[in-house]
């Protein structure tokens, strides 16, 4: 009786979406039409039978995938781990932000201070804060950083990682030492973003910087 239960269950279903959906195997309905019961009940079957190989081989490409997206998270955490541990030769810079603001039609905003440690090739998702000049209420934007593989700039991605607001600091290849930059950006055609920061890479100072730095106060 379960059996004969199971069998109704197991069929029922596939008959509900025959109205709605291709018949069983690629069959046409002149084709299907034109079956005996049984015929029927047997292609059903076979077609219940490519379906779940089908699911269990697509199951088992997203599990493949799933691990190899696993495993190369964990080998990007370790290359990150081993340039933070030992940040040298530009493989790790630090951007300091300043000073900033935004600027609208109505409002103004200055940006709050923060420093963010990125490394090459890696992008940070982070949050520039601004405080209302008047009302003293905090604004957040959402924004992405990325370091250059090759090491030859940042670039500040407003709002989206793939946003075309961006504003970029291409490497004066002094950042052994530091650099300084001004930048801005408008935004909606009516919010005007300026920022200054300092970028410099971490690790160990060359003895020169310091020969530069008094060549910059002379």
């Amino acid at each position: 009786m379960l059996k004969k239960l199971a069998l109704g269950a197991l069929l029922t279903a596939p008959l509900l979406l025959i109205g709605c959906s291709s018949n069983p195997v690629g069959m046409d309905d002149e084709q299907w039409k034109k079956l005996s019961p049984q015929a029927q009940e047997e292609l059903l079957i076979k077609q219940q039978q490519i379906n779940a190989e089908r699911d269990l081989i697509q199951q088992d490409a997203d599990n493949r995938a799933r691990e190899l997206r696993l495993q190369a998270e964990l080998e990007e955490q370790k290359r990150l781990q081993r340039l933070y541990k030992n940040p040298m030769q530009g493989n790790v810079v630090r951007i300091n932000l300043l000073e900033g603001s935004k600027k609208g039609v109505k409002n103004s905003w200055k940006i709050l201070p923060e420093s963010f440690s990125i490394a090459r090739s890696e992008t940070q998702r982070v949050e520039l804060q601004f405080r209302d000049q008047q009302t003293g209420r905090i604004e957040i934007l959402p924004a992405y950083l990325h370091y250059r593989e090759e090491g030859t700039g940042v670039e500040l991605h407003l709002y989206r990682r793939d946003s075309s607001d961006q504003i970029r600091f291409i490497s004066d290849g002094q950042w052994d030492c530091g650099s300084d930059y001004s930048q801005q950006i408008i935004l909606n055609k009516q919010d005007k973003i300026h920022l200054k920061v300092y970028i410099e890479e971490l690790g160990a100072k060359p003895m020169y910087c310091k020969l530069r730095k008094r060549k910059q106060y002379r």
